[in-house]
């Protein structure tokens, strides 16, 4: 049986495809294409350190000097999105300090603000597209 392969614009490599890939990829051309981000500033499968324990982080847009600016958590399209998966992300955020986090199944997509000042997230409407002064 032949393995599935779906191509990764950010990773420049084939990589094995599964449901979550599958919405990772499709997030990935829309932070690209729809957003207007660059390529080049979107990371995927990032493992960074929570405390003592690293967690694998699904995407992550740096902006030009290298600071965190969008994470997101994606999860397969047979799977709603739950609080629980909002939580997840705002832990990992927590180390980050990314100032907006997406969370999708590929089906729903919502977008948070980080507000420093409460250390509480906001959700917004119209996600944050790319700005030249970025």
């Amino acid at each position: 049986m032949d393995k599935k392969i779906i191509f990764d614009p950010a990773r420049k490599k084939y990589v094995s495809y599964t449901p979550e890939e599958e919405v990772r990829q499709w997030m990935v051309d829309y932070l690209v294409n729809l957003l207007g981000y660059p390529i080049s500033w979107v990371t995927l499968e990032k493992r960074i350190k929570y405390g003592r324990i690293y967690k694998r982080i699904d995407i992550l847009v740096r902006e030009r000097y290298g600071q965190p600016l969008i994470l997101v958590e994606c999860k397969a399209s047979c799977y709603a999105l739950q609080e629980a998966h909002l939580n997840q992300i705002a832990l990992y955020n927590a180390t980050l300090q990314a100032p907006f986090i997406m969370l999708t199944n590929g089906l729903s997509l919502f977008s948070f603000k980080l507000e420093k000042t409460k250390n509480r997230y906001i959700q917004i409407y119209n996600p944050p597209f790319f700005r030249q002064n970025i």
